[in-house]
């Protein structure tokens, strides 16, 4: 059995995360934006940019890469830029790294509920579980982007 764990992201580790991103489709996808290549230096500004970013280890190699972004402005907090390592998207490690964000944000912040954005090109992508508890809020859904919330029980 695999053993996963959060961990802080550092900017060493971002032409790594950077090299995860195939294209300028499978850009689009993990992160909302089409520019290709995403060099380091980009990841390690969205990471100065979150609140926090992390990756999950699987079995202690990097696998994914996500952030949690605080919205003062809005009053809300939001898991963005899921970023998963190209062997392992036909596992479970992006469903695993929400559920671990989800968890570190209703651990760490004061917020009742944790929202995420889905491209509407990557609908099919809510059926694979990595929203798991997500529910669309059609009300600020758009043409564009699905937006998901999550109750957390705290």
């Amino acid at each position: 059995m695999s053993t996963y764990q959060l961990v802080p992201f550092h900017i060493f580790e971002a032409r790594l995360v950077a090299s995860w991103l195939l294209d300028a489709d499978d850009t689009a996808r993990f992160t909302g934006e089409r520019r290709y290549p995403v060099e380091p230096g980009e990841v390690a500004m969205w990471a100065q940019e979150a609140s926090s970013a992390h990756l999950l280890l699987v079995d202690g190699e990097a696998a994914a890469y996500g952030e949690i972004i605080e919205d003062d402005a809005d009053g809300d907090i939001e898991i963005g830029r899921l970023v998963i390592a190209p062997e392992r998207r036909s596992q479970p490690t992006g469903r695993i790294l929400v559920a671990h964000l989800c968890e570190m944000v209703r651990l760490d912040y004061p917020y009742d509920e944790v929202w995420l954005r889905v491209g509407r090109e990557y609908e099919a992508d809510l059926s694979n579980g990595i929203v798991n508890g997500f529910v669309e809020a059609p009300e600020c859904s758009g043409p564009n982007f699905i937006w998901l919330r999550k109750q957390l029980c705290h």
